[in-house]
């Protein structure tokens, strides 16, 4: 409870450090994955566990849901993509990454999957599980996301510089995020 500032439901399941989290776009489930036990899960808002998704060979580092809250996709550290729908099935794994993977979103369409890795790449991918480009940094590539209202990227490096992108790979802007 965001005015009363208490805890309204403990999530409990994963062995250890949670990674990462996210809502479903509609705001029923929970996604969370964690770098200590190589899993991700989805929970209901109760806290109730639903599906346990393994597959990762060690530290899940994180998890986002599709814009239509069908899919989920999560990243660790041997560069694989996983991408699972929403009842915990695994539907393929996306290669290319020649190091971990840090960051994964999907596009505001739900058509695109954008990668973010430390072999200072960031490979976008279709639905499909094909690779369409890839996007190379001089640093490792932290985080990403998705600007909602256009079709842009932006990223964070390891030497703490925003880069904006258009789809095509082409960089708009970058600045010292510090």
């Amino acid at each position: 409870d965001l005015q009363g500032q208490e805890v309204l439901e403990e999530i409990e399941g994963h062995d250890g450090i949670m990674s990462s989290i996210q809502f479903s776009p509609d705001g029923r489930f929970i996604g969370t994955s964690s770098v200590s036990d190589g899993t991700a899960r989805i929970w209901n808002l109760e806290g109730e566990e639903l599906q346990v998704l393994k597959g990762h060979i060690g530290k899940v580092r994180d998890i986002d849901f599709s814009s239509d809250g069908e899919h989920l996709a999560t990243v660790s550290d041997e560069g694989i993509v996983r991408l699972w729908d929403i009842d915990g099935n695994l539907i393929d794994e996306l290669r290319g990454h020649s190091d971990r993977i840090d960051s994964i979103a999907f596009s505001p369409n739900g058509k695109i999957m954008a990668t973010a890795s430390g072999d200072s790449t960031i490979r976008l991918w279709d639905i499909s599980g094909s690779q369409i480009s890839t996007i190379k940094h001089q640093k490792n590539v932290c985080s990403l996301a998705f600007l909602q209202s256009q079709e842009r990227l932006v990223s964070l490096t390891q030497d703490k510089t925003l880069h904006f992108w258009d789809l095509d790979g082409k960089e708009i802007i970058q600045f010292p995020a510090n």
